[in-house]
């Protein structure tokens, strides 16, 4: 059943595609912009969102923080699995009985929506249910899969074992469940005793503990309204709170820029882009060095994933770096690192992320981040030419004729068109960002099937691909909207502004102490989870202090960047250890300069703030 709703959700991603493109036409060469677009696309995203979520489950994919659970031997990492899934699907049960009963209530009631197209609107409420349905399902599945192991007679290392290891019996389990009841309880009774520090201590075990983070999110918002304000009542907002978070218009762009990036990840456009950089700047000092950076700066824009970037420009590079004799550190560094880039240049999911929490513009928060990320690229490159320069520690390419550099770069152009399609679009004000996400997403299908690059019959994988990579981050948004709900109620940002204003701390030091919690978190929480955390109580701080919102989220980004390459959860380090073999010690050494320029850049742009301000002014106003 998981697979029926992942091909639900690809087909539905390709009419929200359409339904774009029709209003593109419809404005801009009929003058006769349609009142039902918007909405219909709002329909879609829950439909589309919910639909992701039993496959999400199935393929392991829904995020969780697994530092202390991954040192649990393969025995009590099973049994553990009985106590993530059950508070899982516990929190899934909650979310379809009470999402049935708005479904319901809308249904027989006729309720219609407040616009001018003013639809009925229980179709669109009716996606909640089938996707916690689909979801529990799942989960009982695995929770009969999980049972099936624990009791059988073979390990899960494969070896054999004797009938008194069969069962429930694990001490290293008995022990971690009963500190785990024992914390839950004293964090439940803090909840409703010191709710501030309830919810700190509450998140944090349940985080720890591996619980997927949108259900971890999820129940903390459902307990505190349940405990505070209202009991049953309360609780009953809970679905309409996801139909608002899931249902963000802001947010359709998103799987439109992941959809095109998946696209170019599996057409080999990566291998064409570091060609071209490779032919025309590897003559210089470090020359196959400074094209790794650009190609992944050039990428990572493309895709918005970091991940995706050294997946596919360090299967490429990496062998290249090695062969030219490059330090293996250095190398790891300059693909690691570079790979960060495209989170801050236009398009960027984290400013996505932010435009959909914080409703700042989400057109001015992309143009901020192109002359900050084109700053860390300068600096990047800098460094990279200025160590091969003074160390020598590479072999210098053999400088290829011009028929070489023009061939690569008559390969690489349709690709370079990319990105400077989304960037055109946005300076020009031609396309919103939904419109150029879509824009891009049909200009990259077509270019790779007419270049047979890609094969019409790999378009649906590539689709439930994306499906899958969007419906992760979505749900955590919706479980995160639910815990501000929560923390919004309590007045917990107004509370944090009364203890600043107490401890008279100068606007410098109160962004600094952000930034440290951020780098902390970033520690162990991947990129969205962290945002969705913070942000609904960091932003009211930022504003009633007198900051400029879109530079705090070009600082909150290149925070972000930096959480991508540090240890223990820095997602790029483990994926350049998948490729290479190598132990960790090397990769995080080769990422440390990488990592201070980033410091340094932070540095820069809190200090020159136009930097990240000058353009949105300049072209939006």
């Amino acid at each position: 059943m998981s697979w029926v709703g992942a091909f639900a959700a690809g087909i539905t991603l390709v009419t929200i595609l359409f339904v774009v493109l029709y209003e593109i036409m419809m404005r801009r060469f009929f003058n006769a912009p349609t009142t039902w677009s918007i909405e219909l696309v709002t329909f879609l995203m829950v439909w589309f969102s919910l639909l992701t979520l039993a496959m999400c489950q199935r393929l392991g994919r829904h995020v969780r923080v697994d530092l202390l659970i991954s040192r649990f031997g393969a025995r009590t990492a099973l049994l553990w699995n009985f106590v993530t899934l059950t508070l899982t699907l516990v929190f899934t049960i909650i979310l379809l009985y009470f999402s049935w009963l708005d479904f319901w209530e809308s249904f027989q009631s006729g309720e219609t929506s407040a616009s001018i197209w003013a639809p009925v609107i229980w179709p669109m409420k009716l996606a909640m249910p089938i996707g916690a349905f689909l979801l529990c399902f799942q989960m009982i599945s695995d929770l009969l899969s999980n049972a099936r192991r624990v009791f059988s007679v073979t390990r899960p290392d494969g070896m054999q074992t004797g009938k008194e290891d069969v069962g429930l019996w694990d001490k290293a389990f008995l022990q971690a469940l009963f500190w785990f009841v024992v914390l839950m309880a004293v964090s439940s009774w803090l909840l409703v005793t010191h709710p501030a520090l309830g919810v700190v201590v509450f998140l944090l075990v349940i985080l720890f503990a591996g619980v997927p983070i949108f259900a971890a999110l999820g129940l903390l918002g459902m307990m505190g309204l349940y405990l505070h304000f209202g009991g049953h009542l309360a609780v009953t907002q809970v679905p309409e709170i996801f139909y608002a978070g899931i249902g963000n218009f802001t947010l359709a762009a998103l799987p439109l820029f992941i959809l095109t990036g998946f696209i170019l990840e599996g057409s080999g456009s990566g291998e064409e882009l570091y060609e071209l950089f490779s032919k025309w700047i590897g003559g210089l000092p470090g020359g196959l060095g400074l094209a790794t950076i650009l190609s992944c700066a050039f990428f990572a824009a493309i895709s918005i994933s970091s991940v995706a970037t050294v997946a596919t420009i360090g299967l490429i590079a990496l062998p290249a770096l090695t062969k030219r004799k490059y330090r293996k550190s250095f190398s790891y560094g300059l693909v690691g690192s570079g790979s960060t880039l495209g989170i801050m240049i236009p398009p960027s999911g984290t400013m996505i992320l932010y435009a959909a929490v914080t409703e700042e513009s989400m057109g001015k928060l992309l143009i901020a981040g192109i002359i900050p990320g084109l700053l860390l690229v300068m600096m990047f490159v800098l460094y990279t030419f200025l160590y091969a320069w003074r160390t020598r520690a590479y072999e210098k390419e053999i400088a290829p004729s011009w028929n070489e550099r023009w061939r690569a770069l008559g390969n690489a152009v349709w690709v370079i068109l990319v990105p400077l399609l989304i960037v055109a679009g946005l300076f020009t004000g031609v396309f919103t960002v939904l419109e150029c996400g879509a824009v891009a997403a049909i200009y990259t299908i077509a270019m790779v099937l007419l270049r047979r690059k890609v094969r019409l019959r790999d378009m649906p994988r590539l689709m439930t691909e994306c499906g899958l990579n969007a419906g992760f981050i979505l749900i955590i948004i919706a479980g995160a909207l639910t815990m501000g709900r929560f923390i919004t109620l309590l007045r917990l940002p107004q509370m944090a502004m009364s203890a600043i204003t107490d401890l008279s701390l100068s606007p410098g030091m109160v962004i600094l102490a952000m930034m440290i919690l951020l780098a902390v978190l970033g520690l162990f929480l991947e990129v969205a989870s962290v945002m969705m955390i913070t942000l609904p109580i960091l932003y009211p701080i930022v504003m009633k202090m007198g900051f400029d919102g879109i530079w705090f989220a070009v600082l909150m980004t290149l925070n972000m960047e930096m959480a991508l390459i540090t240890p223990p959860v820095g997602l790029n380090l483990y994926v350049i250890q998948g490729i290479t073999g190598s132990r960790l010690a090397p990769i995080i050494k080769g990422m440390l300069p990488f990592y201070l320029l980033m410091l340094l850049g932070m540095i820069i742009l809190y200090t020159f703030p136009r930097l990240s301000l000058f353009l949105p002014g300049l072209l939006i106003g």
